[in-house]
């Protein structure tokens, strides 16, 4: 996963093999013997793994190395598929089952269901135990 290959600095051809690793195209043991070409020479591959990397760090998702020509994961990236939301009782500010207000609901990351909610019809599960 590219996420654990860019866990330190990494300099630019290493990054860019990691990332032709993840995806497929060339396996770890490659980059000394037989691709170091790609990434040492005007190749397409290398250039296109290169603006690759270049157009994740535009994205947030690597960070680039302020004074060297290294990349690294950013651990601090949140996909929007990740946003935090609140939970459904808190936009309802009512817990739907007492019709009274609820101050325990939580932002959460999306998940299928808020821990605070019961799939009992959008009980905060403070306010009324489950199965009641």
């Amino acid at each position: 996963m590219l996420k654990n290959d860019l866990r330190e600095w990494e300099d630019v051809d290493i990054a860019a093999f990691y990332l032709a690793c993840n995806l497929g195209l060339m396996k770890k043991g490659d980059f000394p013997v037989k691709a170091k070409f790609v990434f040492h020479s005007a190749n397409k591959i290398g250039d296109a793994l290169y603006k690759m990397l270049h157009d994740l760090e535009g994205l947030g998702i690597l960070e680039r190395h302020p004074t060297e020509h290294q990349f690294r994961w950013n651990f601090q990236f949140e996909g929007p598929w990740e946003e935090k939301v609140k939970c459904p009782v808190k936009i309802a500010k009512k817990c739907q089952a007492t019709k009274k207000d609820c101050n325990h609901a939580i932002s959460h990351k999306r998940t299928a269901f808020c821990n605070n909610i019961g799939n009992n019809n959008n009980k905060c599960k403070t306010c009324i135990p489950e199965g009641k």
